[in-house]
């Protein structure tokens, strides 16, 4: 299931298969390697990227940046993808988890897929963001069908997915700097700085979210220790990787809320239990995306995002129905 990034440092590998296979990064090979090629030999966003939320040593951190030690499990993705879904699963299960901040027993957001030294509320300016040298073990990875994704996305990358108000076009604004922070992506400058992202036009707007799909996802990929389907997954599935990675790895502990929830005496129907549209959220909007609009407007990068979903077990040919919203 983990699969050892090739271009990861040998020796963070090395020692981590000392003490647990899975502890190892995951890559999507096929996908970074046409991505690598369509690049002229290079992973824009990729090489030299670090381990998101380094773990240091008490005596490493500062009175400005404090190291929070305990050890969360931290789930990201690309936005659009049910990140708020998820953490209202997990709170269902008794988990104190929280999204985009830092939770307690969980974190969940998608802007956390990358180094950022201090505060991460310098490129997502909301309360209680983690800070740099937080330590976050396991990280998981949440994913949704790209054709999916990427028509919300360019809807607008915002809680509500859309672009109608000065908030929402304040907030799409921001998700790209700090998107552009990470990865390369086709949007201007001016309009992040001038807060006019929403206003790019349409085809610009899928060219612009199909980058960020897929470039987001393979940095995602290389540092997740399990990468899931937001269309599929359950409760008990997340439980029970969290649960079974910390006992492998020895690098975190599952929380006793995790061990209850798996324990107790619940129904197999609350097990399974899998993410719920948020109210409000679901409807679709528009004509389904086709893979043959976005080949039109860049060719190269479908062919990556068609690999992807390839290796995330997504059908390319159907879409299959799903109410799954960030």
């Amino acid at each position: 299931m983990c699969k050892l990034f090739q271009i990861a440092d040998r020796a963070r590998a090395t020692r981590g298969r000392k003490k647990a296979r899975c502890a190892l990064p995951m890559q999507s090979s096929t996908a970074t390697a046409l991505y690598r090629e369509i690049s002229g030999g290079a992973s824009p966003g990729l090489d030299g990227a670090l381990r998101p939320f380094a773990k240091v040593r008490p005596s490493e951190a500062t009175p400005s940046k404090p190291s929070r030690i305990t050890t969360t499990m931290l789930i990201n993705g690309c936005g659009r993808s049910g990140t708020h879904a998820l953490v209202a699963l997990l709170r269902r299960q008794g988990i104190s988890a929280l999204h985009e901040g830092h939770g307690r027993e969980a974190t969940v957001g998608w802007p956390y897929v990358g180094r950022l030294g201090g505060s991460w509320k310098e490129y997502w300016p909301m309360s209680n963001q983690p800070h740099g040298n937080d330590v976050h073990d396991p990280i998981f990875k949440v994913h949704r069908h790209p054709l999916k994704a990427i028509k919300s996305i360019a809807y607008g990358l915002t809680s509500s997915g859309a672009c109608r108000n000065p908030s929402e076009r304040r907030w799409d604004a921001r998700a790209w700097r700090c998107a552009t922070r990470f990865v390369p992506l086709p949007v201007p400058q001016p309009a992040i700085e001038a807060q006019e992202t929403c206003n790019l036009g349409h085809h610009a707007r899928l060219r612009l979210a199909l980058h960020y799909w897929v470039k987001w996802n393979l940095l995602g990929d290389r540092w997740a220790t399990h990468s899931f389907s937001v269309e599929t997954t359950t409760a008990g599935d997340i439980l029970t990787h969290w649960c079974s990675y910390c006992q492998k790895s020895q690098t975190c502990q599952c929380p006793p809320s995790a061990i209850a929830a798996l324990q107790s005496n619940q129904t197999d129907r609350s097990r399974g239990e899998r993410v719920r549209a948020r109210k409000g959220h679901g409807k679709v909007k528009g004509a389904p995306l086709r893979w043959n609009t976005l080949s039109a407007i860049d060719a190269n990068m479908t062919r990556v995002a068609r690999l992807l979903a390839t290796e995330y077990g997504y059908s390319i040919d159907v879409v299959e129905p799903t109410t799954q919203n960030a």
